[in-house]
């Protein structure tokens, strides 16, 4: 059922409701009923593949310059084109705890080789004070990456085995200097933030220990939920549930303006059939997923949230009986 069919479809049940009272009461029991139940359309899986570390070999650093120049013992990768794939990567100088972005390569004047990456932000520590073919120590890795946008919630994550998320304190204490790498054992979820550039959405994780290879890594994630706009939208949920949890908040409207225009028995049975139906359709999408995990949780919606707990809280008073 498109978006246009389900406000048809709820202007029958609450006739006198506006367009965008109908849209608005849809949109606003599509976002309550996601954070219901774990329903099954609203996961989805995704991937991210991280990128490998570098540390061959050593670099020179310079107190006060943005530029960060290759010792001639360093990778064959800071003399190829590779070396671009170094953007938006982070370095590091071995024995300090500080860390720059790098945001991209410098071809020399003399051969269409790179030698040195730029940082966004001046050099801070000491100066290399080591042989030109020598150099100090150094790490480029990636270890914190955007993932999907559509994302309101990491349910799993895996690399041959899941991986155990963490939080920051934990993260802090496992790699306090961000030294340790190898295969992705942990996750730590920064959470949602939203782009104050563009207002988008962005999600980050941090994978630990840093990943000195290229790994896959496979998400299981919640869906954000999106608001529902163009006729031909469709939600990932049951519509016709929507429209139901819909209902009850559309006759609770019209109450509000003239607490006359809705029986309390209409009302009553609204609110009955919905949670009647929200059992139901957490019982079938528990039979799509073929987990026993989630049966505690719908027990405690049936307990928690059912019929006599929508009268108590009706904003319209008593009513007509």
């Amino acid at each position: 059922m498109a978006f246009s069919d389900m406000k048809q479809e709820l202007l029958l049940k609450c006739p006198g409701l506006s367009d965008p009272q109908l849209g608005s009461l849809i949109n606003t029991s599509y976002k309550k009923l996601a954070k219901r139940w774990q329903w099954a359309g609203m996961k989805y899986d995704f991937q991210l593949a991280t990128k490998a570390s570098e540390s061959t070999g050593g670099v020179h650093f310079t107190n006060g310059s943005t530029s960060v120049t290759a010792a001639t013992s360093v990778s064959a990768a800071w003399t190829s084109s590779t070396s671009w794939a170094f953007d938006a990567m982070l370095i590091k100088k071995e024995n300090e705890p500080d860390y720059y972005t790098i945001t991209g390569a410098i071809t020399t004047a003399a051969a269409a080789t790179y030698s040195a990456i730029t940082l966004t932000s001046e050099y801070l520590g000491k100066t290399t004070t080591a042989a030109a073919s020598s150099g100090d120590d150094y790490i480029i890795f990636q270890n914190i990456y955007s993932i999907s946008s559509n994302c309101e919630t990491i349910l799993s994550a895996t690399y041959q085995d899941r991986l155990l998320e963490i939080d920051s304190i934990s993260a802090d204490k496992i790699d306090p200097d961000w030294s340790t790498t190898g295969e992705p054992e942990k996750i730590l979820d920064f959470g949602t933030l939203i782009n104050t550039a563009d207002y988008s959405w962005n999600r980050q994780i941090k994978v630990i220990p840093i990943p000195d290879d290229i790994y896959p890594i496979k998400f299981t994630g919640y869906r954000r939920v999106e608001k529902l706009s163009s006729d031909n939208d469709r939600a990932y949920i049951d519509e016709d549930l929507i429209v139901c949890f819909a209902t009850v908040e559309g006759l609770r409207t019209k109450r509000i303006y003239n607490q006359n225009s809705v029986w309390q028995t209409t009302l009553n049975d609204a609110i009955v059939e919905s949670e009647k139906m929200l059992k139901e359709m957490i019982h079938r999408d528990m039979q799509i997923q073929h987990t026993k995990k989630y049966v505690t949780h719908a027990e405690e919606i049936e307990d928690n949230h059912n019929w006599e707990w929508h009268l108590s809280h009706d904003s319209g008073g008593s009513g007509l009986l």
